[in-house]
C-alpha cells in the first residue's frame, strides 16, 4: 500500500522540524555553556599572558626561587578556576532559563544612571580644580603632554602633604562611591531602553571625567573606565548568545574593541616614555637596558621604551612576588588586604604604620624592590594578613563569587549585582599588579556599599519560617 504524496511530505516535514529542534536546543546548551564559563575563560588567558611576558622578560633572571615561583601561580589560577567551576555548578540547570528582565527597564535604574553621571561630572570638574586647571587651554596643554602632567599631579600632591590640605568634596565623593561603581556598567546595559537627554549625559560626563584624568597624566581612571565599559558590553553580548538561537555575527563588536585596545596602549606607550624624560630615566629598573634590541634598532630609542614598559607595566609585579615568598609570614593587621584601610586607622586613631608589616615593604628592605614604585602582584598584599598557604582558599572564594555575580547579571537586572562585576573585572584585571579595588578609599567604600546592600536585601527576602 503506498501512502499518499501529501502524507509523505507531512511526515518529512515533522523529522524535519524535530530534527532541527534539537539541532537548536543543543545549540543553545553549547552557547549557554560556553558564555557560562566565558569571564573564567578570558581571565585566566590575560593572567596566563600576563606571566608569559614575566617569564621572557630580563626579569627572571634574578629570579632564586622560579620554581616555587610557578607552582604558587599555578596553584592560585586553578583555585580561580575551581572556585569559578563551583559557582556555575550545574551548566544544564541554566539551559532551559530565560533571560530575564532587562536592565533600564525600572525608573531606579535611570536615577542611578542619572545620579551615577552627576557624579563623574563632579569628580572631574573637582580633578580640574584641585589640580590647578586655569583655563580650557591649560587642560589640554596638560592633556597633550601627560609626563608633565604626571610629574605636575605629584607637585600637587607632596604640597597638601606638607599643609595638611584635605577636599572635603573629594572625601563626600568618596564616601558615595557607589555610584562610580554602578554608573557606567548600567548606562551601557540599559542604553537601548534610555532616551537621549540621558544619553547625552552619560557621554559628556564620561568625557568630562576621562579628561580630568589625562589632564594629571594617570591611566588608573581611564583603566577603570574601560573595564566598566568591558562590563556592560559583556552581559549585553552574553544574553544575546543564551537567547539566539542563531549564530550572532560580532565582527564590529572585536573591530572596535581591537582600535580601543590598539589606541589604549599607544597612549600609555607614549606616557610612559614621557613620564621617563620628567624624571630622568634613562633605563628602567622593570625593563633593564634595551639599546641593543631589535625593536630599538627598527623604530628608534624612545618608542622602543615605551613599547618596553607598556609590555612589562602588566607583568613585572611577578618579580615582587618571587621576592616576597622568599619572607617569613608577618601579621599586618589587615594592612594587607585594604591600605585603604589601614589609612583610616593611621588617620583616627595613630600608632605605627602597619603598611610596614607586609610582605612588600618588608621585601623592599632586604631587596631594593620599591614597594610604592613597582608591583608585586596581589599575592603578597592578601598574604600579608592570610599568608601564602590561605591565598588559594581566598581565590577559590573569589572565583566562586565571580560566577555567582555572572549569572546574577545574566538572569536577573540587578544593577548592584553589575557594579559588584564591574569591581570584580577591577579586581582580576589587576591581579599582576596589586590589591587595586581596596587600595584606594573609593574602592573601599564601593565594596562596603555593596556588601551592605547585599546583606540587606539577603535579609529582607528571607522566606518567612511559620
Amino acid at each position: 500500500m503506498t501512502l499518499p504524496v501529501s502524507s509523505v511530505s507531512a511526515a518529512d516535514d515533522l523529522r524535519r522540524r524535530e530534527t532541527k529542534s534539537v539541532t537548536d536546543r543543543l545549540a543553545i546548551q553549547s552557547r549557554t555553556r560556553r558564555t557560562l564559563f566565558a569571564p573564567i575563560r578570558f581571565s585566566l588567558i590575560y593572567l596566563l599572558a600576563t606571566f608569559g611576558l614575566f617569564l621572557i622578560s630580563n626579569l627572571v633572571s634574578d629570579v632564586t626561587n622560579l620554581m616555587t615561583l610557578i607552582a604558587f601561580i599555578s596553584l592560585s589560577f586553578a583555585a580561580l578556576y575551581l572556585g569559578y567551576y563551583m559557582g556555575i555548578g550545574r551548566p544544564s540547570a541554566h539551559y532551559i532559563r530565560s533571560r530575564g528582565p532587562q536592565f533600564g527597564d525600572k525608573p531606579y535604574h535611570r536615577l542611578l544612571i542619572i545620579a551615577g553621571a552627576i557624579y563623574f561630572v563632579i569628580w572631574g570638574i573637582n580633578q580640574f580644580y584641585d589640580f590647578g586647571a586655569t583655563s580650557l587651554a591649560s587642560i589640554l596643554e596638560a592633556i597633550l603632554s601627560p609626563g608633565e602632567a604626571y610629574k605636575a599631579k605629584f607637585d600637587v600632591f607632596s604640597e597638601r602633604m606638607d599643609t595638611e590640605q584635605v577636599s572635603r568634596v573629594v572625601q563626600l565623593l568618596i564616601l558615595l562611591s557607589i555610584l562610580y561603581a554602578v554608573f557606567l556598567p548600567l548606562a551601557v546595559v540599559s542604553w537601548p531602553r534610555i532616551n537621549r537627554y540621558i544619553k547625552a549625559l552619560v557621554v559628556f560626563s564620561v568625557v568630562i571625567y576621562i579628561a580630568s584624568f589625562l589632564f594629571i597624566g594617570t591611566l588608573k581612571g581611564i583603566g577603570d573606565i574601560v573595564l566598566f565599559l568591558a562590563t556592560g558590553v559583556a552581559v549585553i553580548l552574553a544574553r544575546q548568545s543564551i537567547s539566539s538561537v542563531r549564530r550572532i555575527d560580532r565582527t564590529r563588536a572585536y573591530v572596535l574593541i581591537g582600535l580601543a585596545g590598539f589606541t589604549f596602549f599607544t597612549y600609555m606607550a607614549v606616557n610612559q616614555v614621557q613620564r621617563a624624560e620628567q624624571f630622568g630615566i634613562s633605563e628602567s629598573g622593570i625593563v633593564g637596558d634595551i639599546s641593543d634590541t631589535l625593536l630599538v634598532r627598527a623604530i628608534g630609542q624612545d618608542a622602543a621604551f615605551g613599547v618596553y614598559q607598556t609590555l612589562a607595566y602588566p607583568s613585572h609585579g611577578y618579580r615582587g612576588l618571587a621576592y616576597s615568598l622568599e619572607q617569613p609570614f608577618e601579621f599586618s593587621h589587615g594592612a594587607g588586604l585594604s591600605q585603604a584601610y589601614e589609612s583610616y586607622r593611621l588617620q583616627f586613631l595613630g600608632g605605627e604604620d602597619n603598611r610596614y608589616l607586609t610582605y612588600p615593604f618588608r621585601s623592599e628592605q632586604r631587596t631594593g624592590w620599591p614597594a610604592g614604585m613597582y608591583w608585586s602582584t596581589i599575592f603578597p598584599w592578601l598574604a600579608s594578613d592570610m599568608s601564602f598557604y590561605g591565598v588559594p582558599i581566598f581565590m577559590m572564594l573569589m572565583g566562586f563569587i565571580f560566577a555567582r555575580l555572572w549569572i546574577a547579571c545574566l538572569y536577573g537586572n540587578n544593577p548592584f549585582a553589575l557594579a559588584a562585576l564591574g569591581q570584580m573585572l577591577i579586581f582580576i584585571a589587576f591581579i599582576p599588579a596589586n590589591n587595586q579595588v581596596l587600595m584606594q578609599r573609593q574602592g573601599l567604600w564601593a565594596v562596603i556599599s555593596l556588601v551592605a546592600i547585599g546583606l540587606g536585601h539577603f535579609l529582607t527576602h528571607r522566606p518567612h519560617i511559620r
